[in-house]
């Protein structure tokens, strides 16, 4: 069973890389949140997201354990964690270190 931890925080992408398959795409590599970091397995599914007044890109990202989403604001240039997703025994008396 999995134990889903919503977040909404802006973060830092602190690296980036690239996957070449149907067009060049990048992808968060690495992240900070309140003086944390993650770090990210080489695959990941990006979404994009028309909106009337701009674009969303959403990142599906796991640390090989947990998965991440996460959310780039094309016209912003701006990064949120939108949630963590874990399996359900890594998340102590149903809190986070997020809340």
């Amino acid at each position: 069973m999995e134990s889903k931890t919503l977040i909404n925080k802006k973060i830092n992408v602190t690296s980036l890389y690239f996957k070449n398959s149907f067009g060049l795409r990048i992808f968060p590599r690495r992240i900070e949140l309140e003086g944390r970091e993650y770090s990210f397995i080489e695959s990941g599914l990006a979404y994009r997201i028309k909106k009337p007044r701009g674009s969303l890109q959403i990142y599906d990202m796991s640390d090989g354990e947990s998965s991440y989403r996460l959310q780039f604001d094309v016209d912003h240039a701006s990064w949120k964690l939108i949630s963590i997703t874990s399996p359900k025994g890594n998340i102590k008396n149903g809190k986070s270190n997020f809340n």
